[in-house]
């Protein structure tokens, strides 16, 4: 019933943004869900100098099995330099993201994902937000006691990382925190050993698979978010009754 709920006030929440008229690439909203049935949408392979086939849908053996399709990311399509070669991360960037822009008025405060490593070694899986584009643009990476082991088990886990101070660390001088989430230029999920946004790189082909890429709210607002429905609820049945 918990999960129920919970599930029923996001979906309302997201409901609501699609039913106001928004646009679709604008600021983050709690609830927001990117499966890929569709396609990669916003999400591509990111690389050192191409983004090029560093990533593509498959089209069944997500979480739910049969059928549901997600985002697989490569880190070494089409390049022998592993200096050159694309890197193991998934970017979404500004203007075509609806995961930029301003995190702190939306109220996501964290984001939870379906991750898969179908290699023979562990990966480091972090988040990344940056404030541009640039090779030298600074950023908030996920830091080391926050980072999630993916173990090489060919299996989904499901994953949570919060966009909070203490599970963060930056790279250049991104300046304060919640000023910097007021205007995020680009998400990224990466495998990096190392507090990067960059990603690692491999002598032979790696991967790591995506799906369920959804904004979460901080319980407090869950918490209120759920109340609120419930009331409303009680409210409607009552007139119904």
């Amino acid at each position: 019933m918990k999960h129920f709920t919970i599930k029923l006030a996001l979906c309302s929440i997201a409901g609501t943004y699609l039913l106001c008229g928004v646009a679709a690439f604008a600021d983050p909203v709690v609830g927001q869900l990117d499966d890929f049935q569709s396609g990669a949408g916003t999400w591509q392979g990111g690389g050192q100098l191409t983004h090029t086939d560093a990533s593509k849908v498959i089209t069944t053996g997500g979480p739910a099995g049969a059928g549901d399709q997600f985002l697989q990311i490569d880190s070494s399509v089409g390049s022998d330099d592993t200096q050159a070669a694309p890197r193991l991360l998934a970017i979404s960037s500004t203007p075509a993201t609806e995961w930029g822009g301003n995190f702190v008025t939306a109220g996501v405060t964290g984001v939870t994902m379906d991750l898969m490593n179908p290699n023979s070694i562990a990966l480091t899986m972090r988040v990344a937000f940056r404030d541009g584009t640039s090779m030298s643009s600074p950023a908030y990476v996920t830091n080391n006691a926050a980072a999630f082991t993916l173990p090489a088990d060919g299996q989904w886990h499901h994953v949570t990382f919060n966009f909070i101070p203490t599970d963060m660390t930056t790279v250049g001088t991104p300046g304060d925190f919640t000023t910097f989430l007021e205007s995020v230029q680009e998400f990224r999920i990466v495998d990096s050993a190392t507090a990067s946004y960059m990603g690692d790189q491999f002598q032979t082909q790696t991967y790591f698979d995506v799906d369920n890429i959804q904004a979460v709210p901080e319980p407090a607002a869950l918490v209120l978010t759920v109340l609120g429905l419930s009331a409303l609820v009680a409210v409607r049945l009552r007139r119904c009754g």
